[in-house]
């Protein structure tokens, strides 16, 4: 189902149609795994970016800054297996308003189905959600993005998200390496949260 919906996204030509193509798509990224359902963490950013090279899922400016995050957010086992992606932030106003979001956002329509697949058919246990629109797409909420995590049941299980900056919040005001303490704060939030996971079914 993962790559069935991968293959919609490839192949569909709503968004962006008047741009570079690549900037028009949900990108499905890479990470410290070799396939998708092997992550144990999602981390998900919002695109199009303007700063993005097309080599990966973070462009060449919020490049330093994630790889700090992520250096600092892998110290600790339960985060050593993730996968970084980005989902489009929709363009097409028929589509805007997506009736498989309540409320409804707007965001990639495939994203719902695909977050949905990926937990279901992987090893998804947390998600860190980068940025206001991406929190907004999977809590369906304004959160404060301060690392705390909330629950979110997601496919039949409940996910452990953390509301956190993207990384070109911390270029952008020339603080690349606070990227680290963001990454502090979801570890020892994590940690914080140890005694309930089990009553999450998170372990």
């Amino acid at each position: 189902m993962i790559e069935e919906i991968f293959e919609e996204i490839e192949e569909c030509s709503l968004c962006f149609p008047d741009i570079d193509p690549r900037l028009k798509r949900t990108w499905r990224g890479n990470g410290s795994v070799g396939d998708i359902r092997e992550a144990r963490v999602l981390i998900i950013g919002e695109s199009p970016s303007p700063y993005r090279d097309f080599e990966g899922t973070f462009g060449m400016k919020s490049r330093p800054a994630f790889e700090a995050f992520v250096e600092e957010l892998t110290k600790i086992p339960e985060f050593e297996n993730f996968w970084a992606m980005n989902v489009n932030n929709c363009n097409v106003p028929s589509l805007k308003m997506t009736a498989e979001l309540d409320p409804p956002r707007k965001v990639c329509r495939y994203f719902p189905s695909l977050l949905s697949s990926l937990v279901r058919e992987g090893e998804v246990r947390y998600i860190i959600a980068m940025g206001r629109k991406v929190v907004r797409a999977i809590v369906r909420d304004d959160l404060p993005l301060n690392c705390k995590p909330v629950a979110v049941p997601i496919a039949g299980k409940d996910v452990l998200v953390f509301p956190a900056h993207h990384p070109m919040w911390f270029v952008r005001a020339n603080r690349v390496e606070d990227a680290r303490e963001e990454a502090r704060k979801i570890i020892k939030n994590q940690r914080g949260t140890r005694n309930t996971l089990l009553g999450w079914g998170l372990r």
